[in-house]
């Protein structure tokens, strides 16, 4: 197939991507703005920008409510509107990235079923879950009772993250890779580095709150083992930005009044609603389930991959946060430190898929323990990915907060 073919047939993956991931969205998106407090807030949020600009809002990460004003502004449509179509954006840029960061692992010569199987597989993870009892009568228990769930339907702001997870964490192994020639190469590379931690940063800052510091202790580590790291981007691209963008955040909010101490308080937050350590415990394996197998499976990839072991040190931080940190007690039930762990999982997951696709394109199985090994990795992902699907038609039937029968 030639060049011209080849990239064609991408972009009409891509389109089709688009249009199944918009159509299946869409519904879920108005269902949540009508229920949802978040979704509700951060649309209100919209409306004071277009009343007062930023000085009448009451949130610092803009990324969300900030397309919404700007397309009902610029197209006339209502609101409401314009929160579902920049919702539903969000889930389709998340399903591009995952697409994206599959199909290189793919590599080339991929065959017309292993190409469906990535598109799906990106579809998918727009909702993939943890593997909970009953998502349809327990579905509080996903958002909150110990899970760390890669997809929150009930939160934008989250949503609107997730996408920026993957791209940072991989654009993290630059630290540690070549270094671009041209004065000019390098200087480009870092400020497209830095642009999309801001960005990160403006759609929801608990990601690199996680990531920078597993970041920042990986290059430590390479550096005591005199392993080369480009410190520039590290500092530059990644630190100072991300210092940077806290910075304005805080001031931002400190000068509208809004006041709250952060402590050390162990499990006081994951308690608040799993009043059981052992339910913690199995709700952190349900969470976990498909990075564990991988990692327990296919031990060498800790050696092998930087990019799976950045993914594990960066759950480390996100939990550390998660079990540890909590802001006063009055926002206990918010749970505010618990997202990065959120985050974390939903990038384990695509990376550990990525890989899984690359040891069986490199390595195919050949003996019986290696198929039985594939086999059971794969099931344990189609299991979150099944309970994935009932909690997408859980939130589009009854979604929580809403009363039905």
């Amino acid at each position: 197939m030639g060049l011209k073919s080849t990239s064609r047939l991408m972009w009409a993956w891509a389109a089709a991507l688009l249009l199944v991931v918009t159509v299946l969205y869409v519904p879920l998106v108005r269902e949540q703005l009508a229920v949802s407090g978040d979704f509700h807030y951060h649309t209100e949020q919209a409306q004071l920008f277009l009343e007062g600009g930023m000085d009448a809002v009451r949130v610092s990460h803009f990324l969300y409510f900030l397309p919404i004003a700007l397309l009902a502004q610029l197209t006339g449509l209502p609101l409401g509107e314009a929160a579902v179509l920049v919702g539903t954006g969000y889930y389709a840029l998340t399903a591009l990235v995952v697409w994206g960061v599959l199909l290189a692992a793919l590599g080339n010569k991929a065959t017309w079923w292993q190409h469906a199987l990535i598109f799906g597989t990106a579809v998918l993870f727009t909702s993939v879950s943890p593997l909970a009892l009953s998502p349809f009568s327990s579905r509080e228990v996903l958002l909150w009772q110990g899970y760390f769930s890669p997809s929150s339907h009930h939160n934008p702001t989250t949503t609107a993250v997730r996408p920026f997870t993957v791209l940072t964490l991989m654009a993290g192994l630059l630290v540690f890779g070549h270094v671009p020639q041209s004065q000019r190469a390098r200087v480009l590379q870092g400020l497209g580095v830095a642009l999309l931690v801001a960005a990160s940063i403006a759609a929801k800052p608990n990601w690199m709150l996680v990531f920078l510091p597993a970041l920042v202790a990986y290059a430590l580590w390479h550096i005591v083992r005199k392993q080369p790291v480009r410190v520039w981007l590290l500092v530059f691209a990644f630190v100072l930005p991300t210092l940077a963008m806290l910075f304005w955040q805080y001031t931002f909010m400190f000068g509208k009044g809004f006041t709250t101490s952060n402590v050390i308080a162990p499990f006081k937050v994951m308690l608040y609603y799993t009043l059981s350590y052992r339910l913690l415990a199995l709700a952190l394996l349900g969470s976990l389930a498909f990075p564990l197998a991988t990692l327990l499976l296919y031990p060498r990839w800790l050696r092998a991959s930087q990019l799976w072991l950045l993914s594990w040190l960066t759950l480390a931080v996100s939990l550390a946060q998660a079990y540890l940190l909590a802001q006063e007690e009055r926002f206990f039930g918010d749970g505010n430190w618990t997202w990065g762990a959120h985050l974390a999982v939903f990038a384990l997951f695509v990376v550990a898929t990525a890989l899984l696709i690359r040891e069986t394109r490199q390595h195919p199985p050949q003996t019986r323990a290696a198929h039985a090994r594939l086999v059971l990795v794969l099931g344990v992902l189609v299991a979150h990915c099944v309970v994935g699907v009932a909690w997408y038609l859980a939130n589009i039937i009854c979604p929580v907060g809403k009363l039905c029968a």
